[in-house]
């Protein structure tokens, strides 16, 4: 089992978050999807011998919407700014 996380663009309400994980649950091979809404991440745990990042990623494209994997070296500082900015957005 692999564990990726996406960062995810062009989501406008909670409705779209949930639309992108039924897109990403439905791609064989995938144990468990979350999409958190106010991050703009989803975190997909997969069976890499029946998929990969790259189909799940089409999945989120075929939805209508972009999916970029996160690097492990994206979190910290870049993360909290993308947080905060959000955060400002919402308010």
């Amino acid at each position: 089992m692999e564990t990726s996380h996406l960062r995810l663009k062009g989501m406008g309400c909670a409705s779209c978050a949930a639309t992108i994980e039924q897109a990403i649950q439905h791609v064989p091979g995938v144990v468990r999807s979350s999409v958190n809404f106010a991050m703009e991440q989803a975190t997909v745990e997969y069976n890499s011998k029946q998929t990969n990042l790259q189909a799940i990623q089409q999945a989120v494209a075929d939805a209508g919407y972009k999916a970029q994997a996160i690097q492990p070296t994206d979190t910290g500082d870049g993360e909290k700014a993308a947080r905060e900015s959000k955060q400002q957005e919402l308010k």
